[in-house]
């Protein structure tokens, strides 16, 4: 597959530039900071990434942040036992809170603030807890500053049903707004005047002689907050989606995902690679490959996709303008860029 970069005038914003409040992590194509591991008593968080933490020769999965030119990264929340799996951090659209599923079965929620230039953890709140068989696969936060909530995915293996849930960032009761038989939904993201949730549904194989399609496949489904079917887009380019997919930010109306090929022998990268595309948010729109890597999030003004490379450490920022990349040091994943 050749590689091509994503075309300028696709991506760019159409009116003025948005910024990052805060100057050192300027968001513009000609404002790249040096990539480094430093502590510099001057944070201002804005990648948010599953990090680990060592104690008494222990290593626990933690919730962590760093602002975008790698500096000042932080664990804001540590996992309770070294077997615990954290996955999706995802701010709040004002940038004071992270959620994130904690274990198979429970949604939280952290407070992050800086305290004598650093970044900590505050306040932690369980949103849900799902019953047994009936893990959480995906969640985003929504970037409405005035009446947040948090969409979240489960899937029940009794009933091979995936079902889609919206929760006040408050917690409270959750709302079922979506659901599925045959698949699973493995992403959810939200548009960026959220109006819109976008799923990522996998349909699978037959299992054991059933009736089901001959072979995986995935697709897009664009849905309102109260669950009306508005789009489906078939991924056409892979038959795949992998890690997490992200709605691009103010001003702009496309995708960013890991696609891979899935085949009689499980899951194969595209290209042997897993490949990351851009895609706009409508089934007439072609998918565009711009890299190598996982877990694409976008910057705030969808200059930059920050993503974990194929092969070795690091996490890396490409630029979508130019196609330059710089690496961040840090081994961690399922990032989540604040917008």
């Amino acid at each position: 597959m050749t590689k091509k970069l994503i075309p300028l005038s696709a991506l760019l914003l159409a009116g003025g530039m948005f910024l990052n409040s805060c100057s050192k992590d300027m968001d513009s194509p000609t404002a790249i900071m040096p990539m480094k591991t430093t502590i510099s008593a001057d944070a201002h968080p804005a990648i948010t990434f599953v990090g680990t933490t060592t104690s008494h020769s222990t290593t626990y999965n933690t919730i962590a942040v760093m602002d975008s030119d790698g500096t000042d990264q932080a664990n804001v929340y540590t996992a309770a036992s070294s077997s615990t799996i954290l996955n999706w951090p995802t701010w709040s659209g004002d940038g004071s809170n992270i959620a994130f599923k904690d274990g198979s079965y429970t949604l939280k929620k952290v407070a992050v603030s800086v305290v004598s230039g650093k970044a900590v953890g505050g306040t932690v709140t369980t949103l849900v807890t799902t019953n047994t068989g009936s893990p959480i696969l995906c969640a985003a936060y929504s970037p409405s500053t005035t009446s947040s909530s948090i969409a979240y995915g489960t899937y029940t293996s009794s009933s091979l049903t995936s079902t889609v849930y919206t929760i006040p960032s408050s917690g409270g009761s959750a709302t079922q707004i979506y659901s599925l038989t045959g698949c699973g939904i493995y992403g959810v993201t939200w548009n960026p005047d959220a109006s819109k949730i976008a799923v990522y549904c996998r349909y699978w194989k037959p299992r054991n002689g059933g009736t089901q399609d001959t072979v995986d496949y995935t697709c897009i489904k664009i849905l309102n907050t109260s669950g009306t079917l508005l789009d489906s887009i078939g991924i056409d380019k892979a038959k795949g989606l992998f890690g997490s997919f992200e709605w691009s930010r103010t001003g702009a109306d496309n995708f960013a995902y890991t696609a891979m090929n899935v085949s009689s022998n499980g899951l194969e990268f595209v290209s042997g690679s897993d490949s990351i595309y851009t895609q706009g948010a409508s089934a007439s729109s072609t998918p565009t490959f711009v890299t190598t890597g996982t877990y694409p999030t976008w910057s705030p003004s969808n200059w930059k996709l920050a993503y974990l490379p194929h092969s070795g450490g690091g996490t890396k920022s490409i630029i979508i303008a130019s196609g330059t990349t710089a690496t961040i040091s840090t081994s961690g994943g399922h990032m989540n860029w604040k917008r």
